[in-house]
């Protein structure tokens, strides 16, 4: 048999038996790539301090109690709190599983955080053009939150993004939700009722933010010019050309969203006050493991530095007297705290004064700046030769 004739030859279209053309990363999927990877490092390598205690304070708690978790910075009761979002029960569960601690929990939330918000960054910038190097020119405003990957605000945005874009796209070309009339069904808006209240609990400015969004979409949807270099590109049916999606779509979604928000149990996200804005300044301040690693999770410090107080929370420790406001704790009730520390840490005070304040909050230590005396009856244990803060021990016989 000839040579020739047992030599197997490939078949003409045999590539589209295989689909096509090999798979080739677009610009925005490169460089986003490089993007993640670099604000990973950077995050990974700085401190994390300030706000970020309030957050991993957050995760200690549900650690602890994951379905009556105490007030994140007091040994209060925490039901009503707005830290508890099912971002933070999601992060507290992962706790549990792993045995890590809230620093830690932070440390591996940041990676994720950013790529949710860089996939629905590109999903949202093709949803308005198709232009391949329009997301690459978005991505230079995502390099102001490299300082705060590990918060949920930075999950909020990410999630808005992917809501926006879905909204944009409910009426272009194949959608997975399909009803009889080539639109999307209603088990579709459903779902994404379910995402916009799932913002809303996540983060609550970020939650208005993102329905004023989906209300420009809807607004404008149908109403932009189809072609090449339109801002939206939208491929309606006959039947649905320049028309608004009907009524019960907006109706299911925002009925979604509003049952998704009520029946949250850990707090009521209708009564949130204006809170968690996005700060784009990175850390500077002091860690405050040195400190840490002399108090046991459950007891009650005394700090006078705000930035202290914001911090040594997330190490596990409660407060006497926390800093921020939160309808979890009763206002009279924190302000009454809060004069009572200014009495303790005052000049003026007695021992006996003291003895009476660190019994009613069962104080047992103090973080004290290198400005304050340390009381007679307190040890000093640690200090930071970075910020010349000072850790003390209170006398046992000072909280009986």
């Amino acid at each position: 048999m000839p040579e020739t004739l047992l030599t197997r030859r490939t078949a003409q279209g045999a590539t589209a038996l295989r689909g096509g053309r090999a798979w080739r990363p677009t610009p925005y999927q490169l460089l986003g790539f490089l993007c993640w990877l670099l604000m990973t490092l950077a995050y990974w390598r700085l401190p994390l301090c300030c706000e970020a205690g309030q957050h991993a304070a957050v995760v200690e708690r549900l650690k602890a109690n994951l379905l009556n978790p105490r007030h994140p910075t007091a040994d209060l009761p925490g039901e009503g709190s707005l830290y508890y979002s099912p971002y933070a029960v999601a992060q507290g569960l992962f706790a549990r599983q792993t045995g890590l601690g809230g620093w830690e929990v932070l440390r591996v939330a940041g990676p994720l955080n950013l790529l949710v918000l860089l996939t629905g960054l590109g999903r949202l910038v093709r949803v308005l053009t198709p232009r391949p190097w329009a997301p690459v020119l978005a991505l230079a405003p995502m390099t102001l939150l490299w300082a705060n990957l590990g918060y949920p605000s930075t999950f909020a945005i990410g999630l808005t993004f992917w809501a926006w874009a879905l909204t944009g796209a409910r009426g272009r070309g194949p959608v997975r939700f399909v009803g009889p009339s080539g639109r999307p069904g209603l088990m579709g808006y459903a779902v994404l009722g379910v995402l916009y209240g799932l913002i809303l609990l996540i983060h609550p400015i970020t939650g208005v933010g993102a329905a004023l969004g989906a209300v420009a979409f809807t607004a404008g949807h149908g109403r932009f010019r189809k072609g090449r270099g339109a801002v939206l590109n939208v491929r309606l049916s006959p039947r649905g050309r320049d028309k608004p999606p009907p009524a019960r779509t907006l109706i299911t979604t925002t009925t979604t969203a509003l049952l998704t928000a009520a029946l949250w149990p850990y707090f009521n996200a209708f009564e949130a006050p204006s809170l968690d804005f996005v700060t784009v300044q990175p850390p500077r301040g002091p860690t405050y493991a040195w400190a840490a690693q002399h108090i046991r999770p459950g007891e009650v410090v005394i700090a006078d530095s705000p930035r202290a107080a914001q911090t040594i929370p997330g190490y596990g420790p409660n407060l006497a007297a926390p800093a921020r406001r939160d309808p979890a704790l009763d206002e009279r009730e924190r302000r009454g705290r809060l004069e009572d520390v200014r009495a303790y840490l005052s000049p003026d005070s007695t021992r006996a004064e003291r003895t009476a304040i660190a019994h009613r909050y069962h104080v047992r230590w103090l973080l004290l700046t290198r400005l304050r005396t340390v009381p007679e009856e307190a040890v000093v244990v640690a200090w930071s030769p970075r910020t010349g803060e000072v850790l003390a021990r209170v006398s046992p016989g000072a909280t009986r």
